[in-house]
């Protein structure tokens, strides 16, 4: 379990127009037709901010929206005098449609006006929402892809709104994966096949007729005595 001293913003201006977006981390960018796509997500960012929401739009026709989902959502783990301990991945949501939304629930710290965004360490502007805790990002991306999939570059889009004390934001961050062709998804066996051809031929064309040569040298040394 991870520890976070958390607490509402308290770094200098904190209350003052805020300024966020979302920041993605894929595990592979380039996968084959039935396997998952897998994604970590972040925001990052500092200042006054509510109403978070994230949109999604993604491929249509890619994913299996059966096996798809998100691991969202923060939760108490456990607490002591002096610790708090606090986790992602609470909730899992599934994944229907070429978009979905997400909603950021705000949670209450010390009796206080419930948020979304903590600080986890006094006079920084580090917030909970920028690390992992219990193993999780604070939104993982599990899409599952179609197996008949076609091959090519494919997007998905996010778009992050909240209201920053004077008006409402949206910021757009769009991230790119490839599904591989069948040559593709086996070019590592044809490499493996291709080299193994290769010092076959080597075999043959260079070093059996070194070893004949040699044999024949003997048997002219031999007949000299």
């Amino acid at each position: 379990m991870d520890e976070f001293k958390l607490g509402q913003q308290n770094y200098p201006n904190k209350d003052r127009c805020g300024s966020y977006r979302t920041a993605s981390r894929l595990h592979e960018g380039i996968i084959n037709p039935g396997e998952f796509l897998n994604l970590s997500q972040y925001i990052t960012g500092y200042g006054l901010a509510e109403g978070f929401k994230i949109q999604v739009y993604i491929s249509n026709q890619i994913f299996d929206d059966s096996e798809s989902y998100v691991l969202n959502g923060l939760e108490h783990l456990s607490s002591t005098k002096s610790k708090v301990f606090m986790g992602w991945g609470a909730k899992r949501s599934q994944v229907t449609g070429h978009n979905f939304k997400i909603m950021l629930a705000g949670v209450s710290v010390d009796g206080s006006k419930s948020s979304s965004i903590f600080d986890t360490q006094k006079d920084t502007t580090f917030i909970m929402s920028e690390e992992d805790a219990n193993l999780h990002a604070p939104f993982e991306y599990r899409l599952k892809t179609r197996n008949n999939a076609k091959p090519g570059t494919y997007y998905i889009s996010f778009y992050l709104t909240y209201f920053n004390g004077e008006g409402w934001i949206c910021e757009e961050e769009r991230t790119s994966f490839r599904i591989n062709n069948k040559f593709e998804q086996y070019s590592a066996a044809l490499s493996f096949l291709a080299a193994t051809a290769l010092v076959v031929t080597i075999i043959h064309d260079g070093l059996i007729p070194l070893l004949d040569s040699i044999h024949e040298l003997g048997k002219f040394m031999m007949n000299r005595k």
